[in-house]
This record gives structure tokens, sequence and C-alpha cells, in this order.
């Protein structure tokens, strides 16, 4: 069975797609950029703090269904300039000090709003008794 995921501690969707999406054991989390949840303002800053903000919304879909950070087992950080790679990986080691996931880098032209970074998750949940 499919189930939507949905919190407000990380930004709507800016399309018509879920947050996050619950099926077969595993979470499948939608590319989350640097927005404010309460405000939808653009997260402006330095490559560090944009990551920051992307990895606190992320752990927040992550908690919304019922998992932690260490269920996370893959990460694709998608980034406007690979030479910030040593920002997004000190953020990274933050969020995920212990058995990290694995991970993919991907420079892309452009993201959303000209935003530096963007991170997509799949996570694996627990399963039920």
């Amino acid at each position: 069975m499919k189930r939507s995921i949905k919190t407000p501690r990380a930004p709507e969707p800016i399309g018509p797609f879920a947050q996050a999406v619950q099926v077969d054991g595993f979470l499948f989390i939608s590319g989350q950029l640097p927005f404010e949840p309460e405000t939808k303002e653009q997260y402006v800053g330095t490559l560090r703090r944009q990551t920051d903000r992307v990895l606190r919304s992320l752990q927040a879909i992550v908690e919304e269904a019922g998992a932690t950070l260490e269920d996370v087992v893959r990460l694709t950080v998608y980034v406007s300039d690979l030479e910030h790679l040593e920002e997004i990986n000190h953020t990274l080691a933050r969020f995920f000090p212990h058995n990290p996931p694995a991970c993919t880098y991907l420079q892309v032209a452009r993201l959303y709003r000209d935003a530096g970074v963007q991170v997509d998750a799949i996570v694996r949940l627990k399963r039920e008794p």
C-alpha cells in the first residue's frame, strides 16, 4: 500500500507531488530545497547553511514516517557547483556521524530558484511486528 507522508516541519512541495511516499517498507523522499517551512522563503546563505536547512527538512520528513536518520540508506545530492563539495560533506557528516548512507553527488546546470543544493533520499523503515 502506498501512503503519502507530510509534515509542516518541511516545506510544502512546489508541484503536484508528495514530500515523501511510503511503500513496501521504504520511504522515498522528494528532493528537498533550502526553503523555510514556516515562511516558504528560500533560505539564503553559504552552501553549508543551505545544506543544513535541506537536511533539517529531510530529517523532519524521516521522523514523521517514524524513522531516524540512521535509517537513511541512500542520498542523492544535486549541487550547482561541485567546488563546494567540502562544505556539503562537512554538513552531511554532522547529520550522519555513524554508519552514513550511500550517496551520489550530481552537479546540475541549475536548481529551482537558483538554489545551491537539493537532496532526495531513500529510507528503510522498520518492519511492523
